[in-house]
């Protein structure tokens, strides 16, 4: 075998030290790509969760908004409990909105994290494919050469 080898490489141990470090090189690509893919698996697993917990939110305050502004007309406002009554729940319901306001921005910047999680996945994906067709062309030429 030896001998064999021989013809085509005067030191077969550069070969395989050669072979060795790209050999890392796609493992590396390899575990960074798995964890990465899991990663964003999760990520999207909880934006779709709090994005579908947010909407609901927004939904129920939406609905109370509604009925809130239907009691404009009708508070007693020479009755000074009812007109506070109606002003602390208007109260309140701008500082839920406020709370939702800002869940979203959380959320938004969450998706941008995603999708440069994502990004960056892809261009792994993207090279470790360009690194194995180059390999897998250096590989048919040396069989061409034989």
């Amino acid at each position: 075998l030896e001998r064999h080898y021989a013809r085509y490489f005067s030191d077969r141990q550069v070969v395989v030290g050669l072979h060795t470090t790209y050999e890392k090189v796609f493992s590396e690509l390899q575990q960074r790509s798995e964890i990465l893919r899991k990663e964003v698996e999760a990520m999207v697993e909880a934006l779709n969760t709090d994005i579908t917990t947010y909407n609901i939110a927004v939904e129920t305050l939406n609905a109370e908004t509604r009925t809130h502004n239907d009691r404009f007309h009708t508070v007693d406002r020479t009755d000074s409990a009812a007109v506070d009554a109606y002003n602390t729940a208007q109260a309140l319901l701008t500082t839920r909105r406020v709370r939702l306001d800002q869940e979203k921005n959380a959320l938004d910047q969450r998706q941008i994290i995603y999708q440069q999680k994502v990004q960056e996945y892809n261009n792994l994906i993207v090279r470790s494919e360009t690194l194995t067709s180059s390999m897998n062309s250096l590989k048919s030429s040396s069989e061409t050469t034989e």
